[in-house]
């Protein structure tokens, strides 16, 4: 909580009027987050804003009942962040989210060339060595430049039996393919 006050000075960000709340030229800041109720968003976006709250930042929390209200908030703007989580095993699913022209750029973030110009060559090229360097580096970008707020890896835990063989995996690692499951009765 420190770094973050430290920040908001460098920032001229404080709480002028004394009222626990932070103001910037007078303007309280004050977020809306936007989010799903699977998962664990709803408990992340209650953890954002207590924490927000602790630093003096109104937070409203917006819970929509599915995608297609979650896209209907995003196309009215009338948001400033989104509690969403997706997975591939395919590392194209960046370019949809951090490509100037991505179905899911939701923050509206452009003007980054180089990220733009790597996002274009990810896709391509041919050499998977290349491909791989290339998402290296789009990664370490867009975490540099705090384009997201990871929060939290999903986990999937699966107790299985000792008499269950052939148990495998989705390429995300997450789906159970049971198809080729064989149990063992002795």
């Amino acid at each position: 909580m420190d770094e973050g006050q430290n920040l908001f000075d460098l920032a001229g960000v404080s709480d002028n009027d004394e009222d626990g709340f932070i103001e910037k030229n007078g303007i309280p800041i004050e977020l809306k987050i936007v989010f799903m109720g699977y998962g664990s968003l709803p408990e992340v976006a209650q953890l954002l804003q207590s924490q927000w709250l602790e630093l003096g930042i109104r937070v409203e929390l917006m819970q929509v009942a599915g995608f297609a209200d979650l896209l209907s908030v995003i196309e009215s703007g009338d948001y400033h962040l989104v509690a969403f989580n997706e997975f591939s095993a395919e590392p194209t699913i960046l370019n949809r989210y951090y490509s100037a022209n991505g179905d899911r750029n939701w923050s509206g973030y452009t003007g980054d060339e180089v990220l733009e110009q790597w996002l274009t060559q990810s896709t391509q090229t041919l050499d998977d060595t290349e491909r791989a360097q290339l998402y290296s580096d789009i990664q370490r970008r867009i975490m540099e430049q705090a384009l997201i707020l990871p929060i939290r890896d999903y986990t999937n835990v699966i107790g299985v039996r000792s008499n269950i063989d052939g148990l495998v995996f989705a390429r995300q690692g997450w789906w159970p393919l049971l198809t080729n499951l064989v149990i063992d009765d002795k």
